[in-house]
C-alpha cells in the first residue's frame, strides 16, 4: 500500500544508525566539493577541446562521485530505504500503485539445481518477489507480450525510482504490453545469505511462473547491469535444462563478471572512468558483498553463470541466439565497455544468429545504462530517441 511521504521518511531515518547519518553528511558537505573538481579536472583533461559538462556527464560525475563516498552499509540504511520509499511515491503518481507485489516461494527441491555447486547454495526456500507495472485489463497469456524486467545497483542497490517512468513509457507504446518488475534480493551488510546465486534462483522461480504457471508464451526479458547479468545467467539457465527460452532479451551494459576482474581490465577501469557513472571501487565493494566467501573463490570463478563472459560456453549460447533474439547495448565511455566487448566478439564467432551490425547497439559518448535514463514523461519526446526506439524494437513490442 502506498504510504504518506511523511511518513516513510521518518521510518528510514528511524532505522538509521551512525554509518548511516555519516553517509548523509558526506553527501552534505563533501559531495559538491567533490564534483567541482572533479567536473574541473574532466574540462581541463583535453587540451584541444574541453569536454562540455551538459547534464549527462554532470549526473555520472554526480553517480560515480556519490558512490565514492558510501560503504557497506550505505545501501542497507540509506539508499534502499530512500528508494523504495521514492517507488511508492512514483508507482502513486503514474497510477500503478494498484499492483500489489506478489511473493512467489518454492522450495529448493523443486527447480532443478544441478548446474550450481551445492556448496554455494544456503538455502531450502526461495522467495521471489515482483510487481506489475502494467497489465493489459484483458491480459492474453499466449498471445499478448510480456516483459520481465530486472534492474540494476550491483546486486546490492534497489531499483532506482525514477525508472518506473522509462517503463511506463514502453507500456504505452503496445497497449497489450505487460510489464512485471522483480525484486529480487539485494546483499546487505549483515547478511551473509544474501548472495549469489539467490537473485539467479528467484529469477528462475519468477521465470516458470509466467510459462508454466500462467502460460505466458511471449517472454521478454530485460536488465541493466546487474540486472543485465541476471538476464543472460537465466537464460544460460534455461538453455542448460532445455526449457522455454524467452523470445526476447535486451542486456543494458551488462556487467558480466561480477566475480573477476584481470590486470589489464583492473586498469583499463581505473584509466576510464572520468566519463562514467560507475567506478572501480564501487565496483570492488559490490563484488565484496555478492561474492564474499573468499574459501569458495575457485568455485565461483569457473561458474559460467556467475562470469558469464570468463565461462563463455560457446555451445550453450549457440543454441541460445537460435532460439532467443539477443541484444546488447553499452556506452563507449563505460568501465565495463571491455568485458562487453570481448563478450559480443565472442557471441559474434561462434553464433551465426548473432550478427553486431544487428543485435548490438554502442552508444557513442555514453556512459553506463544511458539508454534506460531517457526519462521524459512525454511519450512522443522519449521515442524521439535512437536508442529508445531500438530498444524498444529489440523488445518485440
Amino acid at each position: 500500500m502506498f504510504r504518506r511521504p511523511r511518513v516513510f521518511f521518518k521510518e528510514s531515518i528511524a532505522i538509521m544508525n551512525h554509518h548511516g547519518i555519516i553517509f548523509l553528511l558526506k553527501i552534505i558537505f563533501i559531495l559538491p566539493f567533490k564534483l567541482a573538481i572533479e567536473s574541473y579536472k574532466l574540462k581541463r583533461s583535453n587540451n584541444e577541446k574541453p569536454k562540455t559538462i551538459d547534464l549527462d556527464v554532470f549526473s555520472r560525475i554526480f553517480m560515480r562521485e556519490a558512490f565514492l563516498l558510501a560503504d557497506k552499509y550505505s545501501g542497507e540504511q540509506v539508499l534502499n530505504p530512500l528508494f523504495v520509499g521514492l517507488q511508492n511515491i512514483m508507482k502513486y503518481l503514474l497510477n500503478s500503485s494498484k499492483y500489489p507485489s506478489e511473493i512467489l516461494q518454492c522450495n529448493i527441491i523443486n527447480i532443478k539445481t544441478d548446474i550450481f555447486n551445492e556448496s554455494i547454495i544456503n538455502r531450502s526456500d526461495i522467495k521471489s518477489r515482483f510487481e506489475w507495472l502494467s497489465k493489459p485489463e484483458f491480459f492474453n497469456p499466449k498471445e499478448d507480450p510480456v516483459i520481465l524486467y530486472f534492474h540494476g545497483g550491483g546486486f546490492a542497490i534497489e531499483m532506482l525510482p525514477f525508472f518506473h517512468s522509462f517503463l511506463r513509457n514502453i507500456a504505452r507504446h503496445n497497449e497489450k504490453t505487460a510489464i512485471a518488475i522483480s525484486h529480487y534480493t539485494v546483499t546487505t551488510s549483515n547478511v551473509c545469505d544474501e548472495v549469489y546465486p539467490i537473485p539467479t534462483l528467484e529469477s528462475i522461480v519468477l521465470y516458470k511462473h509466467f510459462s508454466d504457471a500462467l502460460g505466458c508464451k511471449n517472454i521478454s526479458l530485460m536488465g541493466e547491469s546487474a540486472g543485465g547479468h541476471i538476464i543472460l545467467s537465466l537464460i544460460q539457465y534455461l538453455q542448460f535444462y532445455k526449457l522455454q527460452l524467452p523470445k526476447h532479451a535486451v542486456a543494458v551494459s551488462p556487467w558480466l563478471n561480477p566475480g573477476v576482474v584481470d590486470d589489464d581490465e583492473r586498469q583499463f577501469m581505473r584509466n576510464n572512468c572520468k566519463l562514467d557513472s560507475l567506478s572501480y571501487e564501487g565496483l570492488d565493494l559490490f563484488q565484496k558483498q555478492y561474492i564474499p566467501n573468499k574459501n569458495l573463490r575457485s568455485t565461483y570463478n569457473s561458474d559460467p553463470l556467475l562470469n558469464i563472459e570468463t565461462n563463455f560456453d560457446s555451445i550453450a549460447w549457440e543454441q541460445i541466439t537460435q532460439n532467443c533474439k539477443l541484444y546488447i547495448t553499452y556506452g563507449s565511455d563505460e568501465i565495463l565497455r571491455l568485458q562487453i566487448d570481448r563478450f559480443i566478439k565472442k557471441l559474434d564467432k561462434t553464433c551465426p544468429n548473432f550478427i553486431m551490425e544487428n543485435n548490438v547497439l554502442i552508444d557513442h559518448n555514453g556512459g553506463h545504462i544511458r539508454p534506460i535514463m531517457n526519462l521524459h514523461k512525454d511519450y512522443n519526446k522519449w521515442l524521439r530517441s535512437e536508442l529508445v526506439q531500438k530498444l524498444v524494437n529489440a523488445l518485440g513490442v
